[in-house]
């Protein structure tokens, strides 16, 4: 039971490490390879135990953070969408207007029209 127990509990600090790690770097590139050695794990054993724990993926938590932050720059700040887009991690800019516009239903331009406060 203890064995379980010790699994589960290495399980979160993993979790805990890759979210940690995202929040940090998401607007850098972003190397599953590097994160996998620094955690002692295959890419593809990391990978499958955050999806099992989170039910999402590496990337996509990821991609949600860097539109998380998209969202806040395009609310409060003056910086361009291309600005914004680089600075948020993004390196194509009509990949980021696709990704921005899934996510929020208004591309860039409109959803800072619509929720802009400066």
């Amino acid at each position: 039971l203890s064995s379980s127990k010790a699994k589960k509990g290495k399980k979160k600090n993993i979790i805990l490490y890759i979210e940690h790690m995202i929040e940090q770097h998401f607007n850098e590139e972003f190397n599953l390879d590097r994160l996998s050695e620094n955690i002692g794990l295959t890419k593809s054993h990391m990978c499958r135990v955050f999806k099992q724990e989170t039910e999402e993926t590496i990337m996509s938590r990821l991609l949600e953070r860097r539109l998380q932050e998209a969202a806040e720059l395009l609310q409060f700040s003056a910086l361009n969408v291309s600005e914004i887009c680089f600075k948020c991690g993004f390196n194509n800019l009509s990949y980021f207007y696709r990704a921005f516009t899934r996510r929020n239903g208004l591309n860039p331009g409109e959803y800072r029209k619509k929720f802009a406060l400066h």
